[in-house]
């Protein structure tokens, strides 16, 4: 069914939302949308492992010019407490968006676990994020155990001359969320100078009444809870903060998980529009900023940045975000539909 998500806000009752999504009322006139521009992008080939969609590219990140490819389950390019993460350099990049006949083969950095292998690689649980500070490098794994889901952050040394990232277990924290969602942990990871902030998948009106990140302490480790502001469907990645603390966050939608969303009214499609093909379709993949202002997370007045969606096409699975300079976004997709790395230009 077209338009589940896009409901009018008249369509809805004004405090609390429908648990299940199947019973949001539909636009009868879609002509109440206002139709705004949408997003292309341009794909850059890859070659070897990463560009395989068992891959599971979870996230991306920054080290100096240095582009660093997470894969949720690194224990499955090595053997034993060794995994594998990826790495190509900002001029490679730029090279093969210069030239689409360019195909980038990212080079392995090994990752020594330090005995988190078991976590890691479990079933249900994985790396999902990562930021580095210099050489220190900080790691979001999603845990699953008989208790629900939970997160880790998790300290690591990146040594350039050999090639390889270290964990340091005694700095791992775990995360206790307020709510317990299957398969949701801490998605995403940002960072300012003194601490990481670590956002959950969801943080809807409905699935996460009283949504919350959480800021990390790179000295002590110390968790706080903050404040951020709702956003319905998933967070999956964000970029670094700006000098005016503002970041972009990657919000998708699968329409399988409707149900599970607990989905409320898009404010942002009522307050800013709509794309064409999002109007077309059921899913939603689309960029969003928030600020920072050192004690919450909020949404600012920029729009957002829809992707325009292929026709007839399966969602792509957005799970890695990183800025390209003034030029744009790069993107990239886990397992749905395959392995893809896109750049999306983009000037505010």
């Amino acid at each position: 069914m077209k338009n589940l998500i896009y409901g009018s806000l008249l369509n809805f009752f004004l405090i609390g939302c429908v648990a299940d999504a199947e019973q949001i009322k539909t636009v009868e006139n879609k002509n109440n949308l206002k139709i705004v521009e949408e997003y292309g992008y341009q794909e850059i080939k890859l070659s070897g492992d990463v560009s395989e969609k068992y891959s599971e590219i979870s996230g991306l990140a920054w080290h100096n010019d240095d582009l660093f490819f997470v894969t949720q389950y690194p224990g499955n390019y090595a053997e034993g407490e060794e995994g594998v993460l990826w790495k190509v350099s900002k001029q490679e990049i730029y090279k093969a968006i210069e030239n689409p006949e360019i195909t980038l083969a990212p080079k392995e950095v090994k990752l020594n676990t330090n005995g988190m292998g078991d976590v890691i690689n479990s079933r249900g649980s994985g790396l999902e994020a990562i930021v580095f500070d210099g050489e220190t490098v900080y790691l979001s794994i999603e845990n699953s155990d008989r208790n629900g889901t939970n997160g880790i952050i998790v300290k690591g040394e990146l040594n350039n001359e050999k090639n390889e990232i270290t964990l340091l277990p005694e700095s791992a924290v775990k995360i206790e969320h307020e709510v317990n969602i299957s398969n949701f942990a801490e998605e995403t990871l940002t960072q300012t100078k003194d601490h990481v902030i670590s956002i959950f998948e969801g943080n809807g009106k409905e699935v996460y009444p009283n949504s919350k990140a959480h800021l990390i302490s790179k000295k002590t480790g110390e968790i706080t809870k903050i404040p951020i502001e709702h956003l319905e469907y998933r967070v999956t990645d964000a970029t670094e903060l700006d000098e005016n603390g503002n970041f972009w966050v990657i919000n998708f939608l699968y329409p399988g998980e409707k149900t599970k969303l607990k989905l409320c009214p898009d404010t942002l499609v009522a307050k800013f529009g709509i794309g064409k093909t999002h109007n077309e379709n059921e899913q939603v993949e689309r960029l969003v900023e928030f600020n920072f202002d050192g004690e919450k997370l909020q949404l600012t007045e920029t729009p957002p940045i829809q992707l325009k969606l292929e026709k007839d096409s399966k969602s792509n699975n957005w799970e890695g975000i990183v800025r390209l300079d003034d030029k744009g976004f790069l993107l990239i997709t886990d397992y749905y539909p395959g392995t893809k790395l896109v750049f999306v230009p983009y000037s505010k």
